[in-house]
């Protein structure tokens, strides 16, 4: 949104630009306006808990390194995900480090994504990437089990952030 501003007699003009999903309330593909938010929303309308998968190569994460965030989508989506998330505008980006994300298939036949921690020096640079399938882990390196998607009584985290 772009505001005309007077103050003290001076004209500017000043772009506003909102973070995250609240910038068009609009659903995906429904008429919104063409701005960042309504990319981004186009991009984690693909992030959803019910992606099916038989095997963990059919499960993806895509990084918005501005927003620091990666998105579970499925692997046919993949790259629509990263066209829009490519397109979306660097305004407002976040002073943060994504999480490090391992996706797999899970035991109800729908993608996961879980955050990776490692302990000591380790640096998992395949992590912080786009990828499909299961990471390698070196033993220092595990999924935190809090992000379990399956564990009882937790939420699915389609989009997986930095500080959550």
């Amino acid at each position: 949104m772009t505001m005309l501003m007077r103050l003290a007699g001076v004209v500017a003009l000043v772009g506003l630009a909102a973070c995250g999903s609240d910038d068009d309330p609009s659903p995906a593909g429904t008429g919104g306006s063409a701005g960042s938010g309504d990319v981004r929303q186009q991009a984690a309308a693909f992030a959803r808990e019910d992606i099916p998968c038989t095997a963990d190569a059919d499960c993806c994460v895509v990084f918005d390194g501005c927003r620091a965030e990666g998105y579970v989508v499925g692997a046919a989506d993949k790259d629509k995900v990263r066209a829009l998330l490519t397109s979306a505008s660097s305004d407002m980006c976040v002073n943060c480090i994504p999480p490090m994300i391992q996706v797999a298939c899970g035991p109800n036949g729908t993608c996961v994504g879980q955050k990776i921690e490692c302990t000591g020096s380790t640096f998992l640079q395949e992590g912080y990437a786009d990828h499909c399938g299961k990471l390698s882990l070196p033993a220092d390196c595990a999924v935190k089990p809090q992000s379990v998607p399956w564990s009882p009584g937790l939420e699915v985290q389609t989009i997986l952030g930095c500080g959550e």
